[in-house]
Parts: structure tokens; C-alpha cells; sequence
């Protein structure tokens, strides 16, 4: 994750800076990897309905970006997502994120979908990340970066990390420098 061709992908932001305007950041990565005998996951969305008694879909407020580390094929556990934007019917059939390592899926978070069951020989590990408007907060932590690795991020990167939980670096033993309120 600290290798800002995959959080900073220009083709990448460029849609991102598409659909949600200039103000948005990263605000989630991490990575999913279905073992060889995995199940079915459940179905889900990233993101929850903001204003649900609205009535009215609003516009997208995050977007999810999915890199496999490897080949994915209809064997070893594509991510299944499903197309409209009510809860599929049991009965729906999903499309696969399959595809050579290094392919990109980006999507709303509301998209409803899930893992499938990994029935190759090796696990699938794939990243995801999350862009989203500065105002959204996932429920999940937010990424956690030394000062010194924020400090030293390239362009976009201390635009894209704004949000992110930036921690104090850690002292050489005998360094007794004070670091505020996270002195020992």
C-alpha cells in the first residue's frame, strides 16, 4: 500500500475526480482473500443508503477499487457483484470481476455483491481500497500512517491521506524527545 502507482493511479483518479469532484480522499484499504474451499459470502454493499427515507437515490459519495494479485478466474474466487441498486433476488445472477493481476474494478460502494467460493488450489488475495467525499465516514478505521511515511508521501498523497490516523514515529532506544500526549 505504500506504493502511491496504486493509490495514486492518475487514470484512477481522474474518474474518481469525475464522478465526486476534486475534494475527496482515501479512506479505507486492505485486502480480501478467499482461501481454497472458501463459501459464498454474503451479499452485501460497502457503503449504507444515506437518507433512506428520502425516497431518491443521491449521487455516489465512494467509490471501491478492487486489484487482484493474481489471475482470477471463475475458479479460484472472483469477487460477484449485481447489477441495479435494490438487494438482488435469490435467483439473480451476478457478473465476475475476472481478469488478469493488476486489473481494476472500480464501483459505487453501494453496489450490492460478494466473494464466491475459492474451489482452486491457492488463495486470491486482492486489494480494495475506498475513495470518497471528504464529509463520508466509513465505519471502518481509517488508515494508520507514521508521521514520517505521511510527511514524506509524493503528490496527491498528503491530499489523498488528509483523514488517515497519522501517528507519531517511533523513537530509537535512549531518544527521549517528548512526543506528546503519546509519551511513555
Amino acid at each position: 500500500f505504500s506504493d502511491p502507482r496504486l493509490w495514486a493511479n492518475r487514470a484512477v483518479l481522474s474518474v474518481v475526480e469525475q464522478v465526486m469532484g476534486p475534494a475527496f480522499e482515501c479512506i479505507y484499504y486492505g485486502s480480501d482473500t478467499p482461501y481454497p474451499g472458501s463459501a459464498h459470502q454474503p451479499v452485501h454493499q460497502d457503503g449504507d443508503t444515506l437518507f433512506p427515507e428520502w425516497g431518491h437515490r443521491p449521487p455516489i459519495y465512494s467509490l471501491s477499487m478492487n486489484i487482484p494479485l493474481v489471475d482470477v478466474d471463475e475458479d479460484n474466487g472472483p469477487l460477484q457483484w449485481f447489477d441495479g441498486v435494490d438487494r438482488p433476488l435469490d435467483e439473480a445472477v451476478p457478473n465476475q470481476f475476472t481478469g488478469p493481476a493488476g486489473s481494476i474494478l472500480l464501483r459505487d460502494t453501494r453496489t450490492w455483491h460478494r466473494g464466491s467460493p475459492n474451489r482452486g488450489d491457492a488463495p486470491r488475495p486482492m486489494l480494495a481500497l475506498m475513495y470518497s467525499r471528504s464529509w463520508f465516514h466509513f465505519p471502518l478505521q481509517r488508515p494508520a500512517l507514521d508521521r514520517d511515511v505521511y510527511e514524506a508521501l509524493p503528490e496527491p498523497g498528503p491530499q489523498l491521506f488528509r483523514g488517515a490516523d497519522i501517528t507519531p514515529p517511533l523513537r530509537a532506544a535512549g531518544d527521549r524527545r517528548r512526543l506528546g500526549p503519546y509519551e511513555d
